[in-house]
């Protein structure tokens, strides 16, 4: 080679293996931030994103919520009633499915997914893709504000092991789970599908998207639950996460990354009469026994 083409080869190769390697980052970045949470735990928002953000008091009856199992699938090879939309279709699907009851007051008044602390949990969705199968349930159903799943798993329980509706009543919601449907959730929970047997994974994506930035499982009131002492657990503990959507670049679909350690509870038996009762705040508490602003509880009879 001609000893004056040599410096510009070596530059060409220097600036092709710096591409690669930056992209290789990136792409791990997005592998791990996909895996574990973008945000951090007590993930609360910004207070002026908080502030501007105006709620009526909870509705003061009943209502009973139909929950949608039609938009999800439990195959996360097949098409989702999400596949192909974009970042403003998928809102405008969002925004209608809270209007349904939006005379409970859960959401404010002229929500929208892409604004505010909201923003943060939808904006990295990619556009016009696919989707796994089980992620459109919790876009589907903005009031189950707390969706259980099994540790390490974005498989919601009640898209598996689901009764057709949930109860609402002055500031409290209510899933209860029997006979066949408490069978399918113990076997869920323990399965061998299961990654961590009796472990269950607490998503409260639905409940920041609506303004309850804060959740702690009261565990005077709760049955059957295993007690945490790592600070910031949701049991016993003040808890946030947002969650979000995005893709990852291998799998090709946006999905849910709502992994988080803290989030997490064990619970004590099997098929044993179990109490969920987790307590919601609009603003961080002073502890985690003070007065909630709205519950949302799990009764699981077998």
């Amino acid at each position: 080679m001609n000893k004056r083409f040599r410096p510009v080869v070596l530059f060409l190769i220097l600036i092709g293996l710096a591409v690669f390697f930056t992209t290789e980052v990136k792409y791990t970045f997005k592998l791990i931030s996909s895996k574990f949470l973008k945000q951090p735990s007590d993930d609360q928002p910004p207070q002026e994103l908080a502030s501007t953000v105006r709620y009526e008091q909870l509705y003061q009856g009943a209502e009973i919520i139909a929950i949608d199992t039609a938009t999800a699938t439990e195959d996360n090879d097949a098409p989702t009633a999400l596949d192909g939309m974009d970042l403003q279709e998928i809102a405008d699907f969002r925004i209608a499915k809270v209007a349904q009851y939006e005379s409970l007051n859960i959401f404010p008044a002229g929500f929208n997914p892409l604004q505010g602390s909201s923003a943060r949990i939808y904006t990295s969705i990619a556009p016009g893709a696919k989707w796994n199968g089980t992620a459109p349930f919790y876009i589907a159903n903005p009031y189950c504000l707390i969706i259980l799943s099994c540790a390490r798993s974005v498989m919601p329980i009640n898209l598996h092991c689901h009764d057709s509706e949930i109860n609402y009543s002055d500031g409290r919601i209510e899933e209860m789970l029997k006979g066949e449907s408490a069978r399918c959730f113990f076997d869920m929970a323990y399965g061998e599908a299961a990654p961590l047997p009796g472990t269950l994974q607490v998503v409260m994506v639905n409940a920041y998207d609506s303004g309850y930035y804060f959740a702690s499982i009261d565990t005077l009131q709760s049955q059957n639950i295993k007690l945490d002492t790592k600070p910031g657990s949701i049991v016993g503990g003040i808890f946030s996460q947002s969650s979000y959507y995005n893709m990852l670049p291998k799998q090709g679909k946006n999905n849910i990354s709502p992994e988080d350690p803290k989030g997490w509870i064990s619970l004590l038996q099997r098929d044993a009469p179990t109490k969920i009762i987790v307590k919601l705040w609009r603003v961080r508490p002073q502890s985690a026994a003070d007065r909630a602003d709205m519950q949302y509880l799990f009764l699981i009879e077998h």
